[in-house]
């Protein structure tokens, strides 16, 4: 399994996106706290997108608002806070506050709610506009994925794998485009069935040879070559090792083609890992004994540990004939990191009972940062999972 191709286009996959308001909004500064920057600016009306504020003076944070609710935050350092957007009431623009022990910063029309598409403000793709120290401000469009993901297989024969642990990364780069890499995953808290996934179909873009993942003295290269949907990069023969967890890594182009080459610091942040998951059956190893975890169509409980962070969490059930030989369709669930997920019943009611199921419980971490050569946003992706089986009970 590839990455790129294994989240995209076979398994998991927050639906972010991009920046910027309309060019007369100013952002208000009282004492020594400004915002600079939201990103993405602008989500679905049902809540759920992952966002960085950053800007100036955010020491002592008391708190993050958007649209007047207070939320939980993640302060990063002094110039980033992560939050993750809350429900709507309609669509359009709605203020973000951070408010610190020396003063409170304000952006009047900081995120934007909207359910088709992001909203048009003005920038110019191909002469991205600058802020006053001179980088890229973000456009609001999409133009590249980057992946890094750990997947522990408890029973490979019965995925027809040889190897129960495979680490993939893999990245693409392509014209900037209005839809995202992750607009198919169910809003936080709420599950699909069989999603529609898919990403930007605009045309892939050459950035040379190689483009690196790094953390310290560790570097993970990824080859130009292609395959499905076009020019891709791929990292060969990467082992556990290459996985380092709860760690931020620079993403590194040094060619860049035609738009030169660049670097993005603190581009990916990688997820951690498990030290148990429930229910405890799906882990069995021995083909023998698989498929004995029992997954109730009254709906289902799954939990894991450790739990928490910024990160989000998804489980996805693949349901197959009791015989395994016809895929009946899939279940994905999405939601905070917060030690456990209800698949509810109405999600499972629909498949016929004792079918086969492939149970995926995966930690997810999306990240979001600016491609200095077009202004378009860098979606990264890292992911840490477990796979393992069950049987589809009707009790």
């Amino acid at each position: 399994m590839r990455s790129l191709l294994f989240i995209v286009l076979t398994g998991c996959g927050t639906g972010l996106t991009e920046l910027g308001t309309d060019t007369t909004d100013t952002a208000v500064q009282v004492g020594d706290v400004v915002i600079d920057d939201v990103s993405p600016y602008w989500g679905p009306v049902a809540g759920g997108t992952l966002v960085t504020i950053t800007g100036v003076g955010f020491t002592e944070v008391e708190s993050v608002e958007v649209g007047g609710l207070d939320l939980d935050f993640f302060r990063e350092d002094a110039e980033h806070i992560i939050v993750t957007s809350p429900p709507g009431i309609v669509e359009g623009p709605v203020e973000v506050v951070v408010t610190t022990g020396s003063g409170i910063g304000i952006d009047p029309e900081g995120f934007w709610y909207s359910d088709s598409g992001p909203p048009d403000r003005g920038n110019d793709i191909d002469d991205p506009d600058t802020d006053s120290d001179g980088q890229v401000t973000a456009t609001g469009m999409t133009g590249g994925l980057i992946e890094l993901a750990m997947l522990q297989v408890a029973c490979p024969s019965c995925f027809n794998q040889s190897n129960g642990l495979q680490v993939s990364g893999a990245a693409a780069f392509h014209a900037p485009s209005p839809t995202s890499w992750t607009q198919w995953i169910p809003p936080s808290g709420s599950c699909a069935i069989n999603p529609n996934r898919g990403g930007p179909t605009t045309a892939r873009v050459d950035v040379g040879e190689w483009v690196y993942l790094e953390s310290g003295s560790a570097s993970i290269p990824m080859r130009r070559t292609s395959g499905q949907g076009g020019l891709y990069y791929d990292a060969a023969g990467l082992g556990e090792s290459d996985y380092l967890r709860n760690a931020s890594f620079d993403v590194n182009v040094p060619d860049g083609g035609a738009g030169g080459g660049f670097r993005i610091d603190g581009g990916m942040v990688s997820s951690q890992g498990f030290d148990s998951v429930s229910p405890q059956e799906m882990l069995y190893v021995n083909p023998e004994a698989a498929f004995a975890a029992p997954v109730s169509q009254q709906g289902q409980v799954f939990s894991w540990s450790p739990s928490g962070g910024i990160g989000t969490f998804m489980v996805q059930l693949d349901v197959y004939a009791s015989d395994g030989s016809v895929l009946l369709g899939s279940v994905v669930c999405y939601g905070p990191d917060n030690g456990s997920m209800v698949v509810p019943g109405g999600m499972l009611s629909g498949f016929p009972s004792y079918g086969l199921v492939a149970i995926g419980m995966y930690r997810y971490k999306v990240s979001e940062t600016v491609i200095p050569s077009n202004g378009a946003t860098l979606q990264a992706i890292s992911q840490f999972g477990v796979m393992g089986t069950g049987t589809l009970v009707p009790f």
